[in-house]
């Protein structure tokens, strides 16, 4: 009798080999596609838009760079913290304020002189053999304390002469507006725009307190007018970060701790093939330019058209990040998690910037403001009627690109701020880019005073926030 044969004995063998083609199949599917994450990467963007406009006034044309020259005379005579602010009622001889000024008549003389060159050809150095972290270190750290020192120098004349005081401080907004301008970094825009705040915020007291001519009023206006926060110097700053990012994202590839904005991640203790997938530079700063190009094309405009863009730019790479499938199947999750951060930074450092033209043009219509008053005898109820006569235009609200908002019932001007509402004029003193709006009483209001004194008068745990109520 015939062997029965068994279907079931037939189909194993090839159940079995189909079982192992297929395994094999997704195993070198997954290897590839491994290996596709840690060998992948572009060629390096062409950043040419990005490098600097040769002048005839850079270090390279053999001519000495004065803020170089300056920030050497700092390094060799470092400025001490700044002095008491007040003088004890029993002491005798000079003040502490104006014993620091007497010793540091150097440091004085180096920053007129500094004042006295052409700011288009200050250039921030970079040292030989000095990373850039500590060259950026070593040129900040003096500047808050030399403007520390000019601002004494401006308190100390207050009284006795105004007008002196009030030189001082314009001699202070100019030396910050020009390092401003003078490619460096955002972290240097940072505390340039500061220092350039600070300054023309302190002329409110000279101005205030004495009896200023209209000569006067009509010199330091002209002389704000010419201080104001360009786009196009905001621009070649993002060129310059642009490329600082570029160099550390590359060096960051070989195993270097990666510094941008303070951040750092070093991948020296990953093996060469994790290293890859962590970070792919030429990726990771073809997002990078893509949001600095985006930026600088709306900086063509006006800063709201570079936020707008730059808001647009943003929340398309947050839809990477936020999406699983788009976000794990990138062939560079690192470098996306970190040009998320980045185009935060950038985001953060424009609005920074446009508060800070915010207040600067708030403070060209608190002169033109008083120029109005003091010919007429009473305060426009619109800012239209400032031009021309004493504004060719009225100052546009950077965060709106429309006129500056005047209340002349509570006497203040403001801007809407980063929210873009119009909270009728809802601010603290100090003024600062962080309420709801960006505002500040007429100086030569009664609530102005009122917040002088407030601040005057503030414990010194809460001096600079004193309770001053919002204005409305």
């Amino acid at each position: 009798m015939p062997a029965i044969s068994d279907p079931t004995a037939a189909q194993a063998p090839t159940s079995r080999r189909v079982l192992i083609v297929v395994v094999t199949l997704a195993l070198s599917l997954i290897t590839t596609f491994i290996a596709f994450l840690v060998i992948y990467d572009i060629e390096p963007p062409d950043a040419s838009d990005m490098a600097p406009v040769p002048t005839a006034k850079t270090s390279e044309s053999g001519q000495i760079n004065p803020l170089e020259k300056f920030l050497t005379t700092l390094q060799q005579h470092p400025v001490d913290a700044p002095p008491p602010r007040k003088k004890a009622p029993s002491a005798t001889g000079p003040s502490p304020q104006e014993t620091v000024l007497n010793n540091r008549a150097l440091v004085l003389k180096s920053y007129e002189e500094l004042l006295q060159t052409d700011p288009t050809s200050w250039r921030w150095p970079t040292e030989t053999g000095v990373s850039l972290e500590d060259s950026l270190n070593g040129q900040l750290r003096h500047l808050m304390p030399v403007a520390n020192l000019i601002r004494v120098q401006a308190g100390l004349a207050e009284s006795i002469s105004p007008d002196e005081s009030i030189r001082t401080n314009l001699s202070l907004a100019r030396f910050a507006h020009g390092l401003n301008n003078s490619r460096g970094l955002l972290i240097h825009n940072m505390v340039t725009a500061a220092i350039q705040r600070t300054a023309i915020l302190q002329l409110e007291r000279p101005l205030v307190l004495n009896a200023i001519s209209p000569i006067t009023l009509t010199s330091v206006q002209r002389e704000l007018d010419a201080l104001d926060p360009s786009l196009a110097a905001f621009a070649e700053t993002l060129k310059a970060e642009y490329l600082f990012a570029a160099q550390a994202y590359r060096a960051a590839k070989g195993g270097a701790p990666l510094q941008v904005d303070a951040r750092k991640l070093n991948l020296r203790g990953y093996p060469e093939p994790v290293r890859g997938m962590l970070l792919k530079p030429n990726l990771t700063l073809a997002t990078r330019l893509d949001l600095h190009r985006q930026l600088i094309k709306g900086l063509q405009s006006s800063w709201k058209s570079a936020l707008d863009a730059h808001q647009i730019s943003r929340g398309n790479l947050d839809k990477i990040y936020q999406s699983p499938v788009r976000f794990w199947l990138n062939p560079n999750t690192t470098g996306i998690a970190f040009s998320v951060l980045d185009a935060q930074d950038l985001q953060d450092s424009l609005i920074r910037q446009m508060g800070h033209a915010t207040i600067h043009r708030q403070v060209i219509l608190q002169v033109a403001l008083r120029r109005y008053e003091v010919d007429h005898h009473r305060l426009p109820d619109d800012l239209s009627e400032l031009s021309p006569a004493y504004l060719s235009s009225i100052p546009q609200d950077p965060f709106t690109d429309l006129p500056m908002r005047w209340n002349p019932g509570t006497q203040v001007l403001y801007s809407v701020g980063v929210n873009g509402s119009d909270d009728g004029g809802a601010f603290r003193i100090p003024v600062t880019i962080d309420e709801r709006d960006i505002g500040q009483y007429y100086w030569w209001s009664k609530a102005a005073s009122q917040a002088r004194d407030a601040q005057r008068l503030a414990p010194p745990e809460e001096s600079g926030r004193p309770g001053v109520p919002s204005a409305r």
